[in-house]
């Protein structure tokens, strides 16, 4: 479930149980999943936040087929995609914040005007040509458009943005005893950050970092893409593809007396600088070990010891800062071992769809969203999303708002899984006594007109085993007490959508 999201299979389980030792190879072959890699994703969309739905979201304006859900869940997932192909490729780790492409789909070609192949992936790699540096992460332009400058912030959310994510260093945090200061006064704001210690300690380290990013815009808002389009783009900046980065632009910090570019007092010139500076940090290390072991063993990052970091370091180290042996240390350790988990929001989705084939999925807009210039939203899973899902009801993040998770059992949480299990397992039951026996996921011993008190104990069993990897007995009390709940419906299908409800609604579907 941490690596992968998902149960152990029925070969899995049956090969483990038979020669446990079998355990390390089964875990070695998760590590090259295609679900390791989209729970990499996950980890990173709570350390980055970029997943985020706000009420800036850029509109699809002429891009035929596009709605402003596919647009936001484009710039979301970028950035993710990027640290996934690092991982996925076997690269140092380090490439997050010094390689020398980003990652586009087919939405986000059009956005920003970079090549795509439409035969090909659904994600691959592009280079900007725009003249911007080679700093993965740092040179993106969906960070940015995630972590965005106001006019008065000077990029110094940017600057933070590296800190807190890279560095675990959150420079926007901590206590201040500073006179009273009138912040509409920027000159004075200015002179104070520039003169008063209470401000000096902070923005030392902090506006350096921030001058890297001058070369972007301070955001592009929605109604600014609308506008152009509806006055016939006379400013192209603002109609797609858009121009998110001009290194014309790099060197403006100078005309508001800002500290120039560096990197905790070390020279850093541009981002290509930065990201090599980070990534031969060693709080970089240790950072990216608190974020893999936080998320994975759901401890808030900085109360990890040294003790409890320093193996996994070890392993991260040894084998070329690589992603997977950091990941696989962590889950070997005592830290991981010795606890019980909740599941996550992604987790729990991807569970279920597993087992059942079942994703949460509405169309918000109903039939009555017609074509407009502002757009439609388009389909939401919603276990997902949060402008119209139940995201941050489960226990996640919205990436903006609500940006720590909770890993407790609440009352908004069982009212979700309430209602997912039941849809999931009406699906299943439906679906899998329409298909032969062979190809079902999970009724695959019984018949909607099976009868036989044995077959369906041993149904009941299978269940046990594949939903919740529990061996029991077919004559056992634990098969008896749900086949109770098998007779206490009146039709069959509503039977097996009762115990299999039951199952997915069971506290070991919840924590692992």
């Amino acid at each position: 479930m941490a690596l992968r999201g998902i149960r152990p299979s029925l070969h899995e389980l049956d090969r483990v149980n038979a020669h446990p030792k079998q355990i390390d190879a089964v875990i070695d072959g998760w590590m090259d999943d295609r679900e390791f890699d989209v729970t990499m994703g996950h980890l990173h969309a709570e350390t980055l936040r970029t997943r985020v739905e706000i009420n800036n979201v850029l509109p699809p304006g002429p891009l035929e087929g596009v709605t402003a859900g596919d647009i936001q869940g484009s710039i979301n997932e970028a950035p993710l995609q990027i640290v996934r192909e690092v991982i996925r490729s076997g690269a140092p780790y380090s490439e997050i914040v010094t390689g020398d492409y980003t990652m586009v789909n087919v939405v986000l070609a059009e956005l920003y005007g970079l090549p795509f192949d439409d035969e090909g992936p659904e994600w691959a790699r592009a280079s900007w040509g725009d003249g911007r540096p080679h700093a993965g992460l740092l040179a993106s332009n969906d960070v940015m458009m995630r972590h965005t400058s106001s006019d008065t912030n000077m990029n110094r959310s940017r600057g933070n943005f590296v800190a807190r994510a890279l560095l675990c260093e959150d420079l926007a945090i901590g206590d201040l005893a500073v006179s009273e200061i009138d912040l509409t006064d920027l000159d004075s704001v200015g002179d104070l950050v520039a003169s008063e210690p209470a401000c000096t300690g902070c923005h030392d380290a902090l506006d350096p970092l921030s001058s890297q990013f001058w070369g972007f815009k301070r955001y592009i808002y929605r109604d600014e893409v609308l506008d152009a389009y509806a006055a016939g783009c006379p400013d192209p900046d603002f109609c797609y593809p858009l121009n998110f980065y001009d290194p014309d632009n790099e060197g403006a910090w100078k005309a508001y007396g800002l500290r120039s570019p560096g990197y905790y007092g070390e020279p850093a010139r541009d981002l290509g600088e930065l990201g090599q500076a980070i990534a031969a940090d060693p709080r970089f290390i240790s950072c990216t070990a608190r974020n893999f072991m936080g998320w994975l063993t759901q401890t808030p990052r900085m109360e990890l010891t040294e003790s409890e970091l320093a193996p996994v370091i070890t392993a991260f180290l040894s084998e070329d800062y690589s992603a997977r042996a950091l990941a696989r240390s962590i889950v070997d350790s005592s830290v991981f071992q010795e606890k019980i988990f909740a599941v996550r929001p992604e987790q729990y989705a991807s569970m279920v769809e597993d087992l059942t084939g079942f994703r949460w999925m509405v169309d918000p807009d109903l039939a009555t969203c017609e074509f407009r210039l502002d757009g439609c939203w388009g389909k939401t899973d919603l276990m997902a999303e949060d402008f119209n899902g139940f995201r941050t009801m489960f226990g996640g993040i919205d990436g903006y708002d609500v940006l720590e998770p909770i890993h407790s059992t609440t009352p908004v949480k069982i009212l979700v899984v309430k209602q997912l299990a039941s849809d999931a397992a009406g699906f299943v039951v439906h679906n899998d006594f329409e298909l032969p026996a062979s190809k079902r996921r999970l009724l695959t011993l019984v018949e909607l007109d099976t009868v036989d008190e044995n077959a369906i104990r041993r149904q009941i069993q299978a269940l046990h085993l594949r939903i919740l990897g529990e061996r029991v007995s077919a004559e056992s009390n634990v098969v008896s007490e749900t086949r109770a709940l098998h007779l206490g419906a009146d039709q069959p299908r509503e039977a097996w959508k009762l115990v299999i409800t039951a199952l997915l609604r069971d506290p070991r579907s919840l924590y692992y």
